[in-house]
């Protein structure tokens, strides 16, 4: 059986204030976006094609923004789901020592963790290029 390729796509949970919603209160804001192994260009202002080598992050805006909170004292968890591979687990890894809140992560023997390739380029703009 050949491995599935899915993009990790989850809801990650940042604690504030508790909020009203629908007349309860919540204390979670909640935002979705990807969790994925970010390989960025060891060069500027290249193309995608044009770089030389990569080096290796943990990446996905609200994964980011998960460990912030917790850096700054608030309570923030990653809920979703990861391949059950070493970019998953390494990815995982960096929430926990972060103090994210992991207890909501499912990793999935037939799915591999996401990958995106990013550089800046010379007019500023970032490529990317996805691998699912």
């Amino acid at each position: 059986m050949a491995l599935e390729q899915v993009q990790t796509v989850t809801p990650v949970l940042v604690h504030r204030d508790p909020i009203e919603t629908s007349g309860s209160r919540c204390p979670f804001d909640a935002c979705s976006s990807s969790a994925q192994k970010k390989w960025s260009s060891i060069l500027t202002g290249v193309s995608l094609a044009e770089s030389r080598g990569f080096d290796k992050a943990p990446g996905g805006a609200p994964a980011n923004v998960a460990c912030a909170i917790t850096k700054l004292g608030g309570t923030s968890a990653f809920v979703g789901k990861v391949g059950d591979d070493e970019f998953g687990r390494m990815l995982v890894d960096i929430f926990e020592k972060n103090g994210v809140n992991i207890s909501g992560v499912c990793y999935d023997m037939h799915a591999r963790t996401a990958l995106a390739f990013v550089t800046l380029k010379k007019d500023g703009e970032r490529e990317r290029v996805h691998v699912l």
